[in-house]
């Protein structure tokens, strides 16, 4: 699973320019999937865990470099969204959120 992990780092540093949000994008990751881990282990004391369970992992890449693309794009577009947007970084966030938030 290592080379996909590594693939999916480089195609979001790729398509964000960012080493800094490729890097928080993998971290995001694994830590979303070893928390799954824990509390299905651990909480749930399941303490078998299947192949599809570990199958799991691409999943959880898909779906957190999904979300860093949809967040990476509402912020490209609040730039042309007008000067009500873009008054101030706290209400750009906000707007970012709102429309990140609906896909």
């Amino acid at each position: 699973a290592v080379i996909p992990i590594f693939a999916v780092f480089l195609i979001v540093w790729l398509h964000t320019g960012s080493l800094l949000i490729a890097f928080a994008t993998l971290i995001e990751q694994l830590l979303s999937f070893f928390a799954a881990v824990f509390f299905t282990a651990v909480v749930l004391q399941i303490k078998w865990l299947s192949f599809q369970f570990i199958l799991s992992i691409y999943i959880v890449l898909a779906i957190g470099a999904d979300d860093t693309f949809v967040f990476v794009d509402a912020w490209k577009q609040s730039f042309y969204a007008g000067p009500d947007v873009n008054r101030n970084l706290a209400t750009r966030m906000s707007w970012v959120y709102r429309r990140a938030g609906l896909a």
